[in-house]
């Protein structure tokens, strides 16, 4: 298991809003397993390179049109499980435009193997 892992959790949602595109991937690539799979509410994501698209997705579709993404509260992990809140809001303030959870499995070696999303309604 990750020994902190609020901040893997921060980490992560902080690659979601970081421009640079190798940052993002070092970061994949550090907390994700090589055959990892991502699944959001209309795709699913097979390999750590189609996890980086993936987030890359995300940045060009949201944080380059000025939102950003925060973890909300503390992540929860049991056993080789991890539950966190994730909010989008605008950069500049205003309204949250959308919030949800995200449930993840993790290897032996506290890697994501396997990382769901859901979207609150």
């Amino acid at each position: 298991m990750m020994t902190d892992i609020n901040a893997e959790v921060r980490r992560f949602v902080a690659a979601w809003n970081d421009p640079d595109a190798d940052r993002r991937a070092e970061v994949i690539d550090a907390l994700f397993a090589p055959d990892a799979r991502y699944c959001n509410a209309s795709e699913e994501f097979s390999g750590r390179q189609a996890c980086q698209a993936a987030l890359t997705r995300t940045y060009d579709e949201f944080v380059s049109k000025g939102f950003e993404f925060a973890s909300v509260g503390d992540a929860g992990a049991h056993q080789d499980a991890v539950v966190f809140r994730w909010e989008m809001e605008p950069a500049d303030g205003g309204e949250i435009a959308a919030t949800g959870r995200m449930f993840g499995l993790l290897d032996q070696s506290g890697r994501v193997t396997r990382l769901y999303q859901f979207m609150d309604a």
